[in-house]
């Protein structure tokens, strides 16, 4: 009967030869001397030894990667699966993305996010006030333009029918003043509004002695061009009375002061009413 050199259990081979065997690695092998010669290689004796232990050592081993292997192959199959779909790319960068997090303070990052959404509420706040700011101001200067030019209108109408009524102009005033009112403007001198007298393109015209004209030296080109349009001064003493220029006194247009201007524009407004 011949002898199984390996075996798992011992209780399968007979009990009469199990003394031939001894215990090893995943089971029993069968106890025998080893075998042992000499061969000559490259000139020089080399021993050689074969035992059963190290074959069944050799056969063990390799028993048990390609056991280790069959499980690799298992769970890689099983893996594949189940990240079968799976970006291996974009899930390393969501786990980057987690590692980090992971390292943030809920509590911090919480203040730090407050703070910030505080800033934009405060610069969003800020933004809209400075456009109400802005639209305010706008709206002020604009009413503050159009009330200047108002009050201008004002005085520099009173001046004109002044000038032309001390002038005698009389009932030419309204056709004349339209004239006064295209060569003049009001302008400030010294801290003082007064009415110079401007060309066609805006300039302010000059008098022979290189001062600039007023609206007193304009009259008298005016009474040259419409002669008709002015009543003569009769003196005192003859038959007939002078013509009585209309919102006549004491003081010039030039003389008078920007509130005097102004009163006077405003008795010229009242008057045609």
């Amino acid at each position: 009967m011949s002898l199984v050199a390996v075996v798992e259990d011992i209780e399968s081979v007979d009990e009469s030869v199990r003394g031939f065997y001894k215990e090893a690695d995943n089971g029993y092998i069968l106890d025998v001397e080893p075998y042992e010669d000499s061969v000559i290689e490259n000139g020089k004796e080399k021993k050689r030894r074969f035992a059963l232990e190290e074959v069944h050592g050799l056969t063990s081993s390799l028993g048990k990667e390609r056991n280790t292997v069959k499980e690799l192959n298992r769970k890689v199959t099983k893996y594949e699966k189940d990240f079968e779909g799976i970006d291996l790319e974009e899930y390393q960068t969501i786990k980057t993305k987690y590692e980090e997090w992971s390292k943030i303070d809920p509590v911090a990052k919480a203040d730090e996010l407050a703070e910030e959404k505080a800033k934009e509420k405060i610069s969003k706040k800020q933004k809209e006030w400075q456009k109400q700011f802005e639209t305010e101001v706008n709206g002020r200067e604009s009413r503050i333009q159009e009330l200047t030019k108002q009050l201008h209108g004002v005085m520099i109408n009173g001046a004109a029918v002044k000038a032309l009524a001390d002038n005698g102009a009389g009932d030419s005033i309204d056709l004349l003043l339209p004239h006064v009112l295209k060569s003049t403007r009001l302008a400030e001198d010294n801290g003082k509004v007064i009415v110079e007298v401007v060309d066609e393109d805006g300039n302010p015209r000059v008098r022979s002695d290189g001062r600039n004209m007023t609206i007193d030296d304009l009259i008298p080109e005016m009474k040259t061009k419409w002669p008709n349009a002015f009543v003569a001064k009769v003196k005192s003493g003859g038959g007939s009375q002078p013509s009585k220029p209309a919102a006549s006194s004491e003081k010039s247009a030039d003389e008078m002061s920007t509130i005097e201007l102004y009163r006077l524009g405003l008795q010229q407004k009242f008057a045609k009413k």
